[in-house]
């Protein structure tokens, strides 16, 4: 029996962007990152769930966007990390972050329908739990950017900055 996240799309089933911002209007949350020791950490859930406003309060004093990791409807084009029909921020991060050692991949919900795993295959998989949001930043034309943090010492960081 196959794992039900990699079985092949329907042609007419939207792509998800798995780093969309967490109050997208069909968000579902798909998993959770934590700081434990000396070790980044995300959980994946068994299936993914609507956000909502309760979900938001459980980050407590903490950057909902960096602890919560939400799938929504890919914008494609009015996305500002989409070009050359395709997502350019899935490039950075197969650029930028080394893959996990782990062979086996982990579970996740929205893997049959993830923009990223569409476009790189497994190899984005073993990359995506070092993934983080962090806050949007404008650039000026009404398009939001998002800066995100990768690894252990750029989530040490982040907490840092975000206590008061």
């Amino acid at each position: 029996m196959g794992d039900e996240a990699t079985k092949a799309l329907r042609p007419d089933d939207p792509l998800q962007c798995p780093s969309a911002p967490i109050r997208s209007q069909d968000g579902r949350l798909f998993a959770v990152n934590r700081i434990e020791a000396d070790a980044f950490i995300t959980d994946y859930l068994p299936r993914a769930i609507p956000m909502d406003d309760t979900i938001l309060a459980m980050t407590g004093d903490t950057s909902p966007e960096f602890v919560l990791r939400v799938a929504s409807r890919c914008i494609e084009a009015a996305c500002v990390h989409w070009s050359d029909a395709r997502c350019n921020l899935v490039d950075a991060v197969i650029d930028d972050l080394l893959p996990s050692e782990v062979k086996a991949l982990p579970r996740c919900a929205i893997r049959r329908s993830c923009r990223w795993f569409a476009q790189e295959g497994p190899q984005i998989c073993r990359r995506c739990h070092q993934v983080a949001r962090r806050e949007r930043v404008s650039n000026g034309d009404g398009l939001r950017a998002e800066t995100f943090v990768f690894g252990l010492p750029e989530a040490r960081q982040h907490e840092a900055e975000h206590q008061d």
